[in-house]
């Protein structure tokens, strides 16, 4: 009997992260674009958009073209691999699965991950963009190697804070 308690915590847990990763993803790749709305497109273009204005704040002529990207020659091309859903999805699992959390902590947590990943994203593909245009030898490494480890890194900072902030009471 004892053990029950004990097992069936954790399970309950994995289950209702799994079920929260489940539940995003099927709305945002099965019954949203049903409905004409493709949010990950809509993100691409955002992203897009974001890194292009940051590459004109700090004096870099670029162009964007819908979810393309044109500075010095080269080309990026903002698609569904660089928009970070999947790491986001991961999170919001994560959060879920936090015994005695209430909704509203794990909605702000999730929203909030949200926003950090899409700041964190649109300075990686106005930097990718530089590296593609002026340092083509570096591209490869940068994108397949270094941005990996620093969005990994950074989404652990994210989890971590998270996870502090939602154990404290709330102030009244």
């Amino acid at each position: 009997m004892m053990l029950e308690g004990v097992i069936s915590r954790p399970v309950v847990c994995l289950a209702r992260g799994v079920a929260a990763i489940a539940a995003i993803y099927l709305l945002l790749y099965v019954v949203l674009p049903a409905f004409r709305l493709d949010l990950p497109h809509a993100l691409n273009l955002q992203l897009a958009r974001g890194a292009t204005t940051v590459l004109r704040l700090i004096g870099y002529p670029v162009q964007r073209s819908e979810h393309v990207l044109l500075l010095a020659g080269s080309r990026l091309i903002v698609n569904n691999d660089c928009n970070s859903i999947g790491t986001w999805l991961l999170l919001a699992g994560a959060v879920f699965a936090v015994p005695r959390v209430d909704l509203l902590a794990r909605l702000a947590g999730v929203m909030g991950m949200a926003v950090v990943l899409c700041a964190i994203n649109i300075l990686r593909i106005a930097q990718l963009t530089y590296v593609n245009a002026y340092r083509p030898d570096w591209f490869s490494a940068i994108h397949e190697q270094i941005d990996p480890v620093i969005l990994i890194l950074v989404s652990v900072a994210l989890y971590l804070a998270w996870i502090r902030l939602a154990d404290r009471p709330l102030p009244a």
